[in-house]
């Protein structure tokens, strides 16, 4: 053969042997120690559960509806990358009467809702309105925390439908006020046969008792319907009479503990036991802020704004004694009856001893 192959052939086989030499010395890239499939990915980050929120109350009702506002703001800023609420109000996603129906449809995640609605639902939220149950709105707020027997007996009932408190927000009490033209409530009597609004099922029964006929009707029609006649008396708590601006159509107000409510915040139990438990913790951490501000916010702006615009009303305010006052509570003991014995008959009577201890 040529001696220019020999030649070529013999540099290859140097170049060979010198590449061997430097994998040998350790130079090469060192072999991965597992397998691209046995590598830890780099988790993607999570996006936030959304949820959404939704009242019948408009921002006229300035002390029910900033704390609700502010339970979603908190959520979204503790929980921030976790979980996000989406918050409609006025009505906009759910007026009062879709609210329940909508939150069981998947419509709304959680519902702010009074709790007179919840009453055909779930009897036991009857006992809230029950006359003369508490003895003050301290008493009904202490008794309703979380965790504490009552607020233990009303979570299994409201479970035993499908619901979940997330927090509950107690109310000033209800009273009795009489429209214009309609003589001051000072005793039973007074009531006899005039036509009472009354929110709900407890309310109507207390109407009864002393003596009137309720009326059903959402709170946005009394305005007009005391104007005109329709009805003579309402019983509600002072919030809807500052919401609504009734001390233009309302003459006097009988201050006693003739009822009371609560605003709690609900979600449907399974989708709440479907959340992860960091957004749970997230939620229950702003709900007992809620529990806990409800009431003292609610009452600042009654003292503050509400009384104040029913007094320049030129209104009465009628202080009971206290036997006027008991004339009342014997009056309206037929009301217990028929919720122990009707409405809740399996628990009705544990409601009441608690909720008077």
């Amino acid at each position: 053969m040529p001696k220019k192959f020999f030649t070529i052939t013999s540099t290859l086989l140097a170049l060979m042997l010198a590449l061997a030499v430097i994998v040998s010395s350790g130079c090469a890239a060192p072999t991965p120690t597992s397998s691209p499939a046995e590598a830890t990915p780099t988790p993607s980050p999570a996006k936030p559960i959304k949820l959404i929120a939704s009242c019948y109350h408009p921002p006229s009702y300035a002390d029910l509806f900033p704390p609700q506002k502010e339970f979603c703001e908190r959520v979204n800023e503790i929980g921030k990358g976790t979980v996000e609420v989406d918050f409609y109000h006025s009505g906009n996603l759910l007026k009062a009467g879709e609210a329940i129906p909508g939150l069981r449809k998947g419509t709304a995640d959680l519902i702010f809702q009074t709790s007179a609605y919840w009453t055909g639902d779930v009897p036991i939220y009857n006992g809230y309105s029950l006359p003369f149950l508490w003895e003050d709105y301290a008493d009904m707020r202490d008794k309703l925390f979380r965790g504490t027997p009552l607020r233990e007996l009303v979570d299994k009932e409201m479970a035993k439908s499908g619901y979940y408190i997330v927090a509950e927000g107690a109310l000033p009490m209800e009273h009795i006020w009489a429209a214009k033209g309609i003589s001051p409530i000072r005793k039973p009597a007074d009531l006899k046969g005039l036509k009472v609004r009354a929110a709900g099922k407890p309310e109507s029964r207390t109407a009864m008792a002393l003596g009137g006929a309720p009326v059903r009707m959402p709170s946005a029609e009394v305005h007009e319907a005391a104007a005109r006649g329709t009805i003579d008396a309402c019983m509600f708590y002072m919030g809807t009479v500052g919401g609504r601006a009734l001390y233009e159509v309302l003459d006097s107000c009988t201050k006693a503990t003739f009822g009371a409510y609560t605003v709690p915040a609900v979600m449907m139990k399974d989708r709440w036991e479907k959340l992860p438990e960091d957004v749970r913790d997230i939620l229950l951490e702003v709900g007992d802020w809620y529990e806990k501000e409800y009431p003292g916010h609610a009452s600042k702006v009654h003292n503050e704004q509400y009384w104040p615009k029913f007094e320049e009303a030129g209104a009465e305010i009628i202080e009971l004694s206290s036997e006027e006052e008991k004339a009342f509570r014997e009056t309206c003991k037929p009301v217990y009856d028929w919720f122990t014995e009707e409405e809740c008959p399996e628990v009705g009577e544990k409601f009441v001893e608690l909720a008077s201890e």
